[in-house]
């Protein structure tokens, strides 16, 4: 039920943005918080079991290097696609969008898939199952 856009057709969804993970297990995630905002990120996420710090494209290398100067071990380092505007679909739609993006990850030419699919807790659950 979907087509191909030439390249670069939906790029303008996406904002470039660096993305440090740190471990989350043993370290206050308020203290991160504090010292990766000053060192210039613009949002620290904690899932439970890693800390996400993005930056602004062109402060990626400075916040690094001031959490690692402060003492946090960083798993990685990375420039990332992340949507400027998620959609939420119904689950079957999700699982089929989820189904197709794993096929294309698997493709040997292909590098990084970016989506702006939100997924629901129910398709979550509905994958996790599966």
């Amino acid at each position: 039920g979907g087509s191909l856009a030439s390249q670069g057709s939906v790029l303008w969804q996406f904002e470039q943005k660096g993305l440090i993970t740190l471990e989350a297990e043993g370290v206050d995630f308020d203290e991160v918080f504090l010292v990766a905002a000053e060192a210039g990120a613009e949002d620290v996420q904690n899932d439970g079991e890693s800390i996400a710090v993005y930056t602004p494209r062109d402060e990626l290398a400075e916040v690094a290097r001031v959490l690692r100067d402060s003492g946090y071990t960083i798993e990685d380092s990375e420039l990332t696609w992340v949507a400027k505007n998620e959609i939420a679909l119904d689950k079957d739609a999700t699982l089929k969008i989820m189904a197709m993006i794993e096929k294309l990850e698997e493709l040997d030419d292909v590098q990084h898939v970016s989506s702006n699919l939100e997924i629901s807790d129910e398709a979550l659950e509905a994958l996790t199952a599966a």
